[in-house]
């Protein structure tokens, strides 16, 4: 049966507002095989993500935040380890633990992880940041920085710093800043937008297995008014998105990405700015993941 390393992290997630230690405790007891370890970021910091990654488990389980989960798969990736990465539902928004396991709590996970299978999910990067699921960039971000001031520990004007962010990414939606273009794709040309959506499709469960995605998908966003925003609103509720004329959908390897000023991106729910010049790259090489039987997929 495989071993397992546990790495937490208190103050990110709803691990903050939990007595955390009893959470840990309790989802470790579920577990049928060996527990390595417990290493907690929000006190050892990265030497406890060090520590975890050399202690020889066969998977490590992540308890905190979306922020949490990623920096663990990039510290597998850049180490090429073996070790197999359990993300479990901790955090805000919780994009891949609920990509990998729906709607189970993390104590259905820990119960019955002695039965799941490792599987390789495939990766993808804007320069140095990988990520998992997916990324915005230009108002999407924008509009991601509203959410997050509305954080508990934010800043003691919440809502006035979430309304001065939903209003300059209301301008940004109106202004073509950012250049981009698919480098695997001789025929298309390079677009000016004000936002892009960039995803990885999920793997797909087909005849017991899973069948992980070989390309991007996203959609570039350019509107002219507000008109064109109401517009792709109905165009959604309409579901004829796909041929929406406000909302590009593109499909791709490899994009560039180009700006005046550094670019803000939201990768996998973390929002950041990185140059005003930068690559989106589809990796070759995956991490691996432990995921419920593909029989149990519907």
């Amino acid at each position: 049966m495989r071993t397992i390393a546990f790495l937490t992290n208190k103050k990110s997630g709803t691990l903050s507002g939990l007595d955390s230690a009893a959470l840990i405790e309790e989802l470790t007891a579920l577990y049928q095989g060996e527990v390595k370890g417990v290493w907690d970021l929000s006190e050892s910091g990265e030497s406890a993500l060090e520590e975890a990654l050399k202690c020889g488990a066969d998977a490590i389980v992540v308890a905190g935040g979306d922020g949490t989960a990623r920096g663990m798969a990039e510290a597998l990736y850049h180490h090429k380890s073996q070790a197999a990465l359990v993300p479990l539902p901790l955090g805000t928004a919780n994009l891949l633990p609920k990509r990998l396991y729906e709607d189970r709590t993390p104590q259905d996970i820990m119960r019955n992880l002695h039965l799941y299978e490792e599987e390789g999910m495939r990766v993808a990067c804007l320069d140095h940041h990988l990520f998992m699921i997916a990324i915005g960039v230009g108002f999407p971000t924008t509009l991601g920085w509203a959410r997050e001031a509305l954080r508990p520990g934010a800043r003691s004007s919440p809502w006035r710093d979430s309304f001065k962010r939903i209003w300059a990414a209301l301008r940004q939606m109106f202004a073509a800043r950012i250049r981009f273009s698919v480098l695997n794709d001789q025929n298309f040309q390079r677009k000016k937008v004000s936002g892009l959506y960039i995803t990885l499709p999920p793997a797909q469960a087909f005849e017991g297995q899973w069948i992980c995605p070989k390309i991007l998908e996203g959609f570039a966003f350019r509107f002219r008014d507000l008109g064109d925003l109401a517009g792709l609103g109905f165009d959604a509720l309409s579901m004829n998105f796909l041929n929406s004329k406000r909302a590009h959908p593109f499909e791709a390897e490899r994009l560039a990405l180009s700006s005046k000023k550094p670019l803000a991106v939201m990768v996998d729910g973390e929002p950041r700015f990185v140059s005003h010049q930068a690559r989106i790259t589809l990796l070759k090489r995956p991490i691996h993941v432990l995921v419920p039987p593909a029989e149990e997929v519907t």
